[in-house]
């Protein structure tokens, strides 16, 4: 076994793994991650031990140490990422911050950097969808059209994939759904995919017209054009964008406006819009507010406020802390209404 010294204050295995495809035994998370299979345990406050107990043929070449350190955000020497950094810029002038900061589950909550296919497919299936039938979606691609995954030692960790077979499989290529695509909404809808099965397949065709490496080239664009380009895709909107923007294209300043993020939003930073629907001018407000007030990590800020513990822990924040959040959203009203006067004036 190997063991990555990160403390439990800057990530929580149990929060940040179990949104989404890893599984627990016990104490024990199992995941795979762009075709390997880990095994990841925390030892105490400081360590996790972990392991790659199997791959898939195309992985062969990966490093499981590097990619595991990626996939955290973290260096074998230093956090890439200090959460412990993030929250003190949180909690300057901002009591309803230094509230949360003093809840212990709240803590280690990190962005995982993902798979860029498998994230945008995963979240072109969250539409009007639960984690469960997400999760499962995620897993029947990779069941009907993923690549297996071969155990280093079948005789010690058989039993892993016996009790969890969701694992026994690595996320679908670009190039292994594109040799389907023609069949690949017919097989999503008889496998309860829905509206779903034709927005997947539609992308995967629009993917497969383009540079074969362009999720990573997209990368390097400026955070407007990602968006632009996401938004592009099938049964792709502004929530979605986001998401994928901010979990697997390093846009850490994104910020996934839902419902429970609004929730929050209208309860704890602006009570003013508490009668609000959210509309498309308003997410873009919200996403601009959020930005504005924690930075190039807003994203990360995020996380934590969407973390289902976080209303059994807060109070409403004081009076001085609503006016200042409703002070950002107001200049962010005033720099709109001076972008529509000078596109006015042009015209």
């Amino acid at each position: 076994m190997n063991v990555l010294r990160i403390p439990v204050s800057e990530l929580n295995l149990q929060a940040v793994l179990l949104n989404g495809q890893w599984k627990n035994i016990k104490d024990a998370f199992y995941g795979v991650v762009e075709g390997l299979l880990l095994y990841v345990r925390r030892l105490d406050d400081e360590r996790i031990e972990w392991s790659c107990l199997g791959r898939a043929a195309r992985s062969a070449s990966i490093d499981a140490s590097v990619k595991l350190r990626d996939y955290f955000q973290t260096t074998s020497v230093q956090l890439d990422i200090s959460l412990s950094d993030l929250w003190d810029d949180w909690c300057i002038d901002d009591p309803f911050m230094e509230q949360l900061r003093k809840v212990k589950e709240l803590h280690g909550i990190r962005i995982l950097k993902q798979e860029p296919l498998e994230t945008l497919l995963a979240f072109i299936c969250s539409s009007n969808n639960n984690i469960t039938r997400i999760s499962g979606m995620v897993n029947k691609l990779a069941t009907l059209y993923g690549d297996p995954i071969v155990l280093d030692e079948p005789e010690q960790f058989s039993h892993i994939l016996e009790r969890l077979p969701v694992l026994g499989f690595s996320f679908p290529t670009l190039s292994k759904l594109a040799m389907v695509q023609n069949e690949l909404t017919d097989v999503l809808r008889e496998q309860n995919f829905g509206y779903r099965a034709k927005y997947i397949s539609e992308t995967v065709r629009q993917l497969s017209q383009m540079p074969p490496d362009i999720l990573d080239k997209v990368q390097l664009l400026p955070c407007s054009e990602i968006r632009t380009f996401l938004r592009g895709f099938a049964g792709v909107g502004p929530k979605v964008a986001e998401c994928v923007a901010l979990m697997s294209l390093g846009q850490s300043q994104c910020v996934p406006i839902d419902r429970h993020v609004f929730e929050i939003t209208k309860k704890f930073f602006v009570p003013t819009l508490k009668d609000s629907n959210l509309t498309d001018a308003l997410n873009r407000r919200l996403m601009q507010f959020y930005e504005d007030k924690f930075g190039a990590y807003a994203g990360w800020a995020q996380a934590v406020l969407f973390n289902q513990q976080l209303q059994k822990y807060v109070s409403a924040p004081s009076i001085k802390s609503q006016i200042r959040s409703l002070q950002s959203v107001v200049k962010i009203e005033k720099k709109e209404r001076k972008v529509v006067k000078k596109t006015r004036r042009k015209r």
